[in-house]
């Protein structure tokens, strides 16, 4: 498994592909984080909502 990343470190194409990877992996988390903060907006905004799920 590490020889295999190790290996694709070296060629450049492997480092392209990381950092694609990468920065698709933060988008993900970015987009999550939106997401999240979109509903706790919500949730203040709708009190009521938000004590039926307390």
């Amino acid at each position: 498994m590490v020889i295999i990343i190790i290996d694709q470190i070296i060629s450049r194409k492997g480092i392209e592909n990381m950092l694609k990877w990468l920065i698709m992996t933060c988008e993900q988390i970015v987009l999550n984080l939106k997401t999240e903060l979109l509903e706790i907006r919500l949730l203040r905004f709708l009190p009521i909502y938000h004590k039926k799920n307390l």
